[in-house]
C-alpha cells in the first residue's frame, strides 16, 4: 500500500516538537481486544469497527461482527452479527449524507483465492450486507458514492477495468457497466459533479506511461472510455488527497530518497501550494485528509524516525495548527486519519496491543 510505503521510507532522525496550536488534547479511545478501526462518520458522531471472525455458540463456521460506537467517548457501543466470515475492510467511504458506509472486505476462499466483496453498512440499522458476489474474480476494488445515493466500483481483470454502478436501495439485480477502461492502473475512484474520475496511470506503448487525475466519459458500444486529463503529474508522484468538491488534490513525489514536501494544486487555476516545507527532508507525508462538505480545512499527518506531526490548514492553505506525537516503537498512524465536525481523528496501531483511536479537538 502506498501509505505504508510512505512510512517505511522515513529515516531516523531527530526532530524538535512543533508549537502548539488550537489542535487541542486528544480523548483517547481504546478499543477492545480483537476489535479494529472502520471508519468515523463524516459528522464524528459515530466510529465503526470490525470484531476477528468467532465461531458463536451453537454455531458451526465462523463469523463477523460489525459496531457502531456513539456516546461520549464512544462507549456506547451496538453489534450486528453478519453471519459471514471476513477479515480485514479498507477503502471505507460515506455516502452523501453519511447514512452508509461502504468497504471492501475478503470473502471465503476458493479455487482461484480470496474474493474481495463489497459490503455496505446502514448507519441507522447496523446492518451489514454484502452488495457483490463472491465469485466475480477480479482484483480490489475501488469505490465512490455517485450523486444519485449509487454506488460506483471498479471491477478489474488483467484485460480491462470496468466501472460499475449499483444501486444499493433498489431490489436486487445485476450492476451496470458505466464504462470500460484499458492500459489504466486505477488508483483511485471519486465522482465529481456526477462525472467518474479515476487516478492513476495509463499505458501509452510498452514503456511510455502518464498519471495524474482524469475524468472519465462513458463508453459508446462496449468502445474504451476516453480520458479527459483533469491533472497530470510524474509516474514517481502520487495523488493522495482530493477536496470533495473536486476543487483541489494533494500530490507528493519523492528525491531519491527522501520525500518531497507535498503540493496542493488548484484543479481550476493551476495554482500550486507547497505544504508541510518545513518538516525536512527525511519528513514523508503518510496520509492527508479534507474536512466535510462545507469545510475546506485540510489535514495532514506526516512521519520521520522518532514521531508523528498532526498538521491544520485553514482554506487559504494557512498553517493553523500543529500538534507533535511522540512514536512509540512499533507504533504507525498511517490508518484513519479524518477530519470531522468532531475534529480530527488519527488511529493508533501498536503490534500486540489493541487499536487506540485519538480524537483531537479544533479549537478557534
Amino acid at each position: 500500500m502506498a501509505m505504508a510505503a510512505l512510512l517505511a521510507a522515513c529515516s531516523e532522525r531527530a526532530a524538535q516538537p512543533a508549537q502548539p496550536g488550537p489542535i487541542g488534547e486528544p480523548q483517547v479511545v481504546t478499543l477492545g481486544a480483537g476489535e479494529s478501526f472502520v471508519a468515523v462518520s463524516p459528522s464524528g458522531e459515530e466510529l465503526v469497527t470490525a470484531m476477528e471472525p468467532t465461531v458463536p455458540d451453537g454455531a458451526d463456521d465462523w463469523v463477523r461482527e460489525f459496531c457502531i460506537r456513539t456516546g461520549p467517548g464512544y462507549a456506547e457501543a451496538t453489534c450486528t452479527d453478519t453471519g459471514r466470515y471476513g477479515v480485514g475492510t479498507w477503502d471505507a467511504t460515506w455516502n452523501a449524507d453519511g447514512s452508509k458506509l461502504a468497504f471492501v472486505q475478503p470473502g471465503s476462499r476458493n479455487s482461484q483465492g480470496v474474493q474481495d466483496v463489497v459490503w455496505v453498512l446502514d448507519l441507522a440499522t447496523g446492518a451489514a450486507e454484502p452488495v457483490t458476489p463472491e465469485e466475480w474474480i477480479a482484483d480490489t476494488p475501488d469505490l465512490a458514492w455517485a450523486g444519485d445515493g449509487r454506488l460506483l466500483y471498479t471491477w478489474a481483470t488483467d484485460a480491462r477495468t470496468e466501472l460499475r454502478t449499483l444501486d444499493v436501495d433498489g431490489p436486487t439485480g445485476e450492476p451496470e457497466t458505466v464504462a470500460t477502461l484499458e492500459e489504466v492502473e486505477v488508483r483511485g475512484l471519486f465522482v465529481v459533479d456526477g462525472v467518474p474520475w479515476v487516478a492513476g496511470e495509463v499505458r501509452e506503448g510498452e514503456s511510455a506511461t502518464r498519471a495524474g487525475l482524469y475524468a472519465v466519459s462513458d463508453g459508446v458500444s462496449g468502445a474504451p472510455a476516453d480520458l479527459r486529463p483533469v491533472l497530470e503529474h510524474s509516474p514517481d508522484e502520487s495523488l493522495v488527497g482530493l477536496s470533495p468538491d473536486g476543487a483541489r488534490a494533494v500530490v507528493q513525489g519523492w528525491d531519491t530518497h527522501f520525500a518531497v514536501p507535498p503540493e496542493v494544486h488548484d484543479l481550476a487555476t493551476g495554482e500550486r501550494t507547497r505544504i508541510n516545507a518545513d518538516g525536512g527532508p527525511e519528513e514523508a507525508v503518510a496520509a492527508v485528509a479534507f474536512g466535510p462538505d462545507g469545510h475546506d480545512r485540510l489535514v495532514s499527518v506526516s512521519y520521520d524516525g522518532v514521531g508523528t506531526s498532526i498538521s491544520l490548514f485553514d482554506e487559504d492553505l494557512d498553517l493553523v495548527g500543529e500538534r507533535w506525537i511522540d512514536r512509540a516503537e512499533r507504533t504507525y498512524y498511517y490508518n484513519g486519519v479524518g477530519l470531522t465536525d468532531r475534529g480530527i481523528t488519527v488511529v493508533s496501531s501498536t503490534d500486540g496491543q489493541p487499536q487506540q483511536v485519538l480524537v483531537f479537538p479544533i479549537g478557534g
